[in-house]
């Protein structure tokens, strides 16, 4: 009896164990999405156990102890002994041999069945933890992680579970280390007692082993109910793990379908597919994705139109351009993006490229602009001389002019005719002469024409009013008198 407890709670031990794993999800489609947690969900399975399993269970225990009390009783109140065969005395001390005999062969069996369940417990356990860490790493799928560290991440999953599985086989080694040990002591137990058992008690022993068939019969069919049911609940637990492993698979399955749509979206949103014609054409351009970059020239400087540290500042900025860039682009980005990030390098490698070609073009322009004032300073000065030689001559010819004028015994000559109406005079100095007034032109002592004072501004202009002769104009060097005044 004290067997049938010792198993009946070792039965329980294993199923409790075996049924703290069960889920009791549903599945909805319409439910929204959220990330399976494997340490939550055995959380919430413990609270879940199921009572009916208990109560089926503590019911058969508490039915098997009554029928084998039952057989007990029977057994007891029917047994007979044939008196002629042994006396009381020799009844009562071989009864008591072949009881401490039988109970160490009944504490040998029981032996062997707690080491065949510790086994049985062990191979169960282990296999629990390879499931749990099979989702485990089932589930490192649906984690955001590069694939080095998923790889990461599994070692170590695997390496808990090989940490586990040794603790669980060192636990149940040493107490299958201890029940061997009993079962060892218990042997030598019972080969002693075979050895110092006398041929008479042999036969003894066989009258009363054939009272208690009987006995074994009943308590065998009643073992072998309980063993069938325990077989029952063994295969009942076994089911129900198998049927947690297939929802954890197809919960997973469904968490990595929603997870796959999920990561799809997410890319596309933002690694969108560009399907617009103008994007599409820009990004067809062919452009080079390298540059050679140019040389300072120091004649914009010179010329204030371009410093080195300008052009310094420009390469820092290019260069940090280039540092974004490259940062943006070690983003494992899809679709369209990494196009238009190298296509964006390229216009940034172009507008440079650019700006390199319009310094040198600035550059020659310059160089040039300064070769042309440089050769049209040297015509300058030649012309400079010239108009200092042409000044000193018009100088001189003033100076000529003047003394010609200041000799004459009239007031000055016509020095200049453009026209009849535009004549130039030269008169003596300290001669004036006023807007609208009249003088006379003549040659020698006649009188040619009247000439009337038109401007003094740019020297002294006249033009001619009459002639006395028709036939005879005003002609250079004819002399001029100023009538004089009326008083």
């Amino acid at each position: 009896m004290e067997w049938h407890m010792d198993n009946d709670n070792q039965v329980e031990s294993t199923l409790v164990e075996a049924k703290r794993h069960f889920l009791n999800v549903k599945i909805d489609d319409d439910t929204p999405f959220e990330h399976y947690s494997l340490e939550e969900e055995f959380t919430k399975s413990r609270k879940n156990h199921q009572a009916y399993v208990y109560l089926s269970l503590l019911g058969a225990l508490a039915f098997s102890v009554f029928l084998a009390w039952l057989v007990v009783v029977i057994l007891d109140a029917t047994r007979t002994v044939n008196p002629a065969v042994i006396d009381n005395f020799q009844e009562l001390r071989l009864r008591d041999v072949f009881n401490a005999a039988r109970q160490n062969e009944q504490t040998l069996a029981n032996l062997n069945r707690e080491i065949a369940g510790l086994n049985d417990e062990l191979k169960l356990k282990v296999e629990q933890v390879r499931s749990e860490t099979q989702a485990a790493i089932q589930l490192l799928s649906q984690r955001r992680m590069t694939a080095q560290q998923r790889i990461t991440e599994r070692s170590n999953l695997l390496s808990q579970q090989n940490t586990q599985i040794r603790e669980l086989e060192r636990e149940y080694k040493a107490k299958i280390t201890e029940l061997e040990d009993k079962k060892k002591e218990i042997e030598a137990n019972i080969q002693s007692y075979q050895q110092r058992l006398s041929q008479a008690d042999q036969k003894r022993q066989m009258i009363l082993r054939s009272s208690e068939e009987v006995s074994q019969r009943q308590t065998a069919v009643l073992e072998s109910s309980y063993n069938e049911r325990l077989k029952q609940l063994e295969t009942q637990s076994r089911d129900s793990l198998q049927a947690e492993r297939q929802f954890h698979e197809e919960y997973v399955k469904l968490l990595q379908e929603r997870h796959e749509e999920e990561i799809k979206a997410t890319i596309l949103r933002y690694n969108p597919i560009v399907e617009e014609a103008e994007i599409l054409s820009i990004l067809q351009l062919q452009l080079d994705d390298s540059i050679q970059r140019g040389e300072f020239i120091p004649l914009l400087e010179r010329e204030g139109v371009w410093t080195r540290s300008d052009y310094n500042l420009v390469n820092l900025r290019f260069e940090q351009l280039m540092s974004l860039w490259e940062r943006l682009r070690a983003v494992p980005y899809e679709n369209s993006v990494p196009p238009i990030l190298d296509q964006l390098k390229r216009f940034s490698l172009l507008t440079l490229g650019k700006m390199d070609e319009l310094q040198q073009k600035i550059a020659q322009r310059l160089e040039q602009k300064n070769d042309k004032i440089e050769e049209l300073e040297g015509v300058i000065v030649s012309r400079n001389e010239k108009i200092t030689q042409l000044n000193d001559e018009i100088s001189y010819r003033e100076r000529v002019l003047t003394a010609f004028a200041d000799s004459l015994a009239e007031n000055g000559f016509v020095y200049r005719i453009l026209s009849p109406q535009s004549i130039q005079l030269r008169l003596k100095t300290g001669v004036d002469v006023q807007v609208g007034q009249q003088i006379t032109a003549r040659l020698n002592q006649d009188n040619i024409a009247t000439l009337e004072i038109i401007r003094t501004d740019d020297g002294i202009w006249a033009r001619t009013l009459n002639l006395v002769r028709p036939n005879r104009p005003v002609r250079l060097l004819d002399r001029v008198v100023i009538p004089p005044t009326a008083p």
